[in-house]
């Protein structure tokens, strides 16, 4: 009788239409085939076709919108309620499988493939579902099903409609993340053809550091999204691997705080000294300060381990994005015992418009390896993007994924790579588009409304992004480095 009951009910959760639970809506609901069953689409690869990598968290959120925080112990009625696909690399997967097939991308035919693990159950079943009717590739062999009755991870998520803001609650699922006994069983010179990219969000954390690894062995680019300090050696090393860190804010901060005194314990090297910062009349001290803070994650590979030309991309929530790319360090071994120092100066170009344009030069003192007095000099560039204008905030999940998604596809671009301004301008107005729908993928632009909404060449997006998408935002209210 339980299996009766438990059968049923599985029916009609995978099978019925949304009209069967009034206020659940399902997107992309379809019929599932069971995964014991399910034939991947798998086929050869073209010569010519590029594959993006991407291995990380996929699971299905259940978003709540209320119009404002409980208080403890009271009782609110939702305004609406959904279901829809979640996970930080299930997001980016999805944007770029969207957005790839857009006009200005089609010098290039890209395969969005992902890495992942989801449970034996009807939630497993519908987020399969819903990526291959995105063009998700899960033909990958490290695109795995867990064991027989195992269930999928999924977010609570509740959004307040007036602060603007959402609560993660998160449930992980008994299928369990992706082994290295599961990787030694794949073929890696199979599993990295054609492959230009490859992306992690930190999830199956030693399974994405051996493939990281590996990519960086074959001169792939490593692109890494740090969500958070997961206490984990292999996320320590993945962010000495990657060739782009990307991350908000208040993410990375502390968990750089942490490396930095447990790197300066080891080595027995002492914390520098606290940041000094000089700038010129043209700008003011408060947004001076921001920008020598905008380096700081970069400052950190410079330091403790030379890393010249890693990109590290953060957001900003309303003031926008920047990208940080050290471009010279230089070390200069003194003889005499040097005077302690730390000094960040920001010099800035002023245009007519009022965009500014600034330069970022960062000069210590530290001590090497061999406990020798060393002063190190070096010189940053600095790309900002606004947000777009005017955008309707209906939810903020998964905008950074959504952003991650458009900028790591601008960066594979011929020309885009080449403007990183302009790169992060497209993924703004891709974030700033995501805002307007429920869940982390609902309003994802695809690739006809790039291609009205932006053109259809360089020239055009550009023209149009200067239309949309505003400059970063100080709080003096300056802006700088408009597309």
């Amino acid at each position: 009788m339980i299996h009766y009951w438990k059968t049923l009910l599985s029916w009609i959760f995978v099978c019925q239409p949304s009209y069967a639970f009034p206020g659940v809506r399902h997107i992309n609901q379809q019929y599932f085939v069971p995964p014991t069953t399910r034939r991947y689409h798998s086929r050869s690869l073209m010569s010519h076709e590029k594959v993006i990598l991407v291995i990380g968290a996929c699971g299905m959120d259940r978003l709540l919108s209320v119009s404002h925080y409980p208080t403890p112990d009271a009782k609110v009625r939702t305004t609406v309620y959904h279901e829809v696909g979640g996970g930080n690399a299930a997001n980016t997967a999805t944007a770029m499988a969207r957005l790839s097939r857009a006009a200005i991308f089609r010098e290039s035919f890209y395969r969005i493939q992902l890495c992942t693990k989801v449970g034996d159950d009807y939630v497993g079943r519908q987020i399969m579902a819903d990526l291959e009717a995105e063009g998700v590739d899960l033909s990958s062999p490290l695109f795995r099903v867990g064991i027989e009755g195992s269930t999928t991870a999924f977010t609570t998520i509740v959004v307040s409609e007036d602060e603007h803001t959402r609560t993660c609650i998160h449930t992980p699922g008994t299928c369990g993340e992706l082994t290295l006994d599961e990787l030694q069983q794949v073929d890696r010179d199979e599993l990295f053809q054609n492959v230009v990219l490859l992306h992690t969000d930190a999830r199956h954390t030693d399974v994405a550091l051996e493939l990281a690894r590996e990519a960086q062995k074959r001169g792939i680019p490593v692109s890494l999204d740090v969500e958070k300090d997961r206490n984990s050696k292999a996320l320590d090393a993945l962010l000495d691997v990657a060739s782009i860190v990307l991350t908000n804010a208040d993410q990375l901060e502390d968990y750089l705080t942490k490396l930095t005194r447990e790197m300066e314990d080891s080595r027995e090297r002492s914390p520098l000294m606290p940041t000094s910062v000089c700038h010129d009349d043209k700008i003011e001290e408060a947004d001076a300060k921001l920008l020598a803070h905008l380096i700081r994650p970069s400052a950190f590979f410079t330091r403790w381990y030379n890393q010249i030309g890693k990109e590290i991309v953060i957001t900003r929530g309303s003031q926008g994005s920047a990208l940080i790319r050290c471009d010279s360090i230089q070390i200069k071994e003194e003889n005499k015992q040097i005077m302690p120092v730390n000094e960040v100066s920001v010099s800035v170009s002023v245009f007519d418009n009022g965009v500014m344009r600034a330069s970022v030069k960062q000069v210590f003192s530290d001590v090497n390896d061999e406990k020798e007095d060393v002063l190190c000099t070096a010189r940053y560039h600095l790309e900002t993007a606004g947000i777009l204008s005017n955008a309707e905030i209906v939810d903020t999940t998964g905008a950074g994924d959504a952003f991650f998604g458009a900028f790591l596809l601008a960066k594979l671009h011929s020309e885009l790579k080449h403007k990183p301004r302009l790169a992060l301008s497209f993924a703004s107005w891709v974030a700033g588009r995501k805002l307007g729908g429920p869940g982390a993928r609902t309003a994802i632009p695809r690739a006809h409304e790039v291609d009205e909404e932006l053109g259809e060449d360089i020239e055009q997006m550009q023209r149009s992004l200067q239309l949309c998408v505003g400059g970063f935002r100080f709080d003096s209210r300056r802006t700088m480095n408009a597309p």
